[in-house]
């Protein structure tokens, strides 16, 4: 599995947001982000996953790094919950 930091590291810089803007927009807290950081985190809940998906135009496997596909198409049942 890869690590869902760096993923979202990477996906604010191609955004252009900061992680604070990311966290505000889809309703993570800060904290959570750096047990991320920090490893005392390794995921977060379906649905945070999904909001996160959402936000970035990503599949949640990608984002789990379990796939190295950006992008996700309507019809793919493999990139929802």
């Amino acid at each position: 599995m890869g690590n869902l930091y760096e993923r979202l590291e990477t996906l604010c810089k191609e955004k252009g947001v900061t992680r604070a803007q990311m966290c505000h927009d889809v309703g993570v807290s800060q904290g959570n982000i750096s047990d991320l950081k920090m490893g005392r985190k390794q995921t977060f809940s379906a649905k945070t996953m999904a909001k996160l998906a959402e936000y970035f135009g990503v599949s949640i496997n990608y984002l789990l790094g379990e796939s190295d596909e950006h992008g996700y198409s309507a019809g793919d049942s493999s990139s929802y919950i």
